[in-house]
């Protein structure tokens, strides 16, 4: 973040002058209508793939069809930053193998910082509840849908630091994140676990009762 002219007085930055930012695929415009000779398939990602968390779960992927071939600034890549535009304006960052190559759709921004350290700050910043209020603040303003655009994601400021200290916290909180991601999993596991013990205890005592007449 070196440029002078997006910094205020405050020592803070526009997104938009440290990254790039785009709205997603509109799909409907490309949707193979089934008669084309030729298709392309692409792994689309979707709103039920995110949960409120902002961790992805690609088995909820959904398979897109298209009868041309797409851009690769619709796929997602490493470090790439999506934030939901409308309600409740989740920030997702992709990181793994398997969120790879996925086609964003119009419901998404792509973010695209200049580096992958670039990419860990800006998550977190835009992670911040500043930030989740200022997204809620400017989708208010419209009138018929309450959505963020890509101009208003581009205003957003954030904190100017050195490329340091952005390794820094942005390495702390990819390190949280990733580990409350396990300890989310690991819940869900013994949740699972226990509910499934309690519906074989109740039907051992239904059983039992059975036996009492």
């Amino acid at each position: 973040m070196t440029q002078k002219s997006s910094v205020d007085s405050s020592g803070q930055v526009k997104l938009g002058d440290v990254a790039e930012i785009r709205t997603g695929f509109m799909t409907t415009r490309n949707k193979s209508n089934g008669k084309d000779s030729k298709k392309f398939k692409y792994r689309l990602l979707n709103l039920k793939c995110i949960d409120n968390f902002g961790f992805i779960n690609t088995s909820m992927v959904e398979d897109f069809e298209s009868h041309e071939k797409l851009k690769s600034d619709f796929l997602t890549g490493v470090g790439d930053i999506l934030i939901r535009l409308s309600f409740p304006y989740t920030v997702v960052f992709i990181d793994k193998k398997e969120q790879y190559g996925l086609l964003v759709p119009s419901h998404f921004a792509i973010v695209r910082a200049k580096d992958l350290i670039s990419a860990k700050y800006i998550f977190w910043a835009l992670r911040r509840a500043k930030s989740r209020a200022a997204l809620m603040q400017k989708s208010a303003s419209t009138v018929a849908l309450p959505v963020v655009t890509k101009i208003q994601i581009e205003e957003i400021v954030i904190p100017r630091f050195s490329e340091e200290k952005q390794k820094f916290i942005g390495n702390i909180f990819i390190s949280a994140e990733k580990e409350f991601e396990l300890t989310m999993q690991l819940a869900n596991e013994k949740r699972g676990f226990y509910s499934a013990i309690l519906e074989q205890l109740n039907d051992k005592l239904n059983g039992e009762n059975d036996g009492d007449h």
